[in-house]
């Protein structure tokens, strides 16, 4: 009896329950037909349960339609369904690692990388430099050093003054800021003349040439720096606007009455 049911267990056996008014004449065709029924018996409510293989309950469908008996399965044992709930839980468990394992791989890649502030530095140009530094689609963000990458971009690209990085999620923001070009105002051809009368005591041109000398008395309306003059020794004439330093000592005339 021991190895029997160790048998059972080890191939499987279902518990069952039948319903229908002929029962018993059902129970005796499946054992004329070799099907195993065993552990037969009524509950206290009439309705009647056993037990049979797993091959069995297959076979008996054809002669439950034969003899009008419905056949409901109540419990399985054995070692077969034991392995496979064993194996839809490892199976679940293993699902539930693999989702949370590929979202953290996915998490920790960078697949986006956005540029913003740019108006004049095209954003394929930051985008390129950002690649050669290392930054770009498909990369591990563990391996993004954003200081170093933020303090390079500049000056891979003379155009930007500052950059900054900054890693969110799976996303990169490359902000940056361009630098602003300040064109000289072009000033007009012109002298620097005496507004007075006077002796010079300074004389510093920083643009054209100056025309006297400390010590010189000067008049009212004279050239102190001249904006046309020649460079080298029959080069062409040079045409700038006169800038510098003039000091001077003047005088005034006064009536006393």
């Amino acid at each position: 009896m021991l190895f029997e049911r160790i048998f059972l267990l080890l191939v499987g056996y279902l518990s069952i329950r039948f319903q229908g008014q002929r029962v018993e004449r059902f129970i005796n065709l499946c054992l004329q037909e070799g099907i195993p029924v065993w552990d037969v018996y009524t509950t206290q409510n009439g309705t009647v349960v056993g037990k049979t293989s797993i091959a069995g309950f297959k076979q008996m469908r054809l002669v439950a339609r034969r003899s009008g008996v419905r056949v409901r399965i109540l419990k399985r044992r054995g070692l077969p369904f034991f392995l496979a709930r064993f194996w839809k839980r490892t199976a679940f468990v293993c699902g539930a690692f693999l989702f949370i394992l590929s979202l953290y791989v996915l998490g920790s890649i960078v697949w986006f990388v956005e540029v913003r502030g740019n108006e004049k530095v095209p954003t394929a140009t930051v985008l390129q430099a950002a690649a050669e530094l290392g930054l770009r689609p498909g990369v591990y963000r563990g391996r993004l050093v954003v200081g170093q990458l933020a303090r390079s971009l500049p000056i891979k690209i003379p155009e930007l003054s500052w950059a900054g990085v900054e890693v969110k999620g799976s996303c990169a923001v490359i902000q940056v800021v361009e630098k602003q070009i300040v064109v000289p105002e072009e000033k007009p051809f012109g002298h620097v003349v005496a507004s007075k009368s006077g002796v010079i005591k300074k004389i510093v041109a920083t643009n054209g040439k100056a025309m006297v000398k400390a010590g010189d008395t000067v008049e009212k309306g004279q050239i102190l720096i001249s904006g046309a003059f020649i460079v080298d020794e029959g080069a062409e004439v040079r045409y700038v606007h006169a800038e510098g330093i003039a000091e001077a000592h003047i005088w005034y005339d006064g009536i006393a009455a």
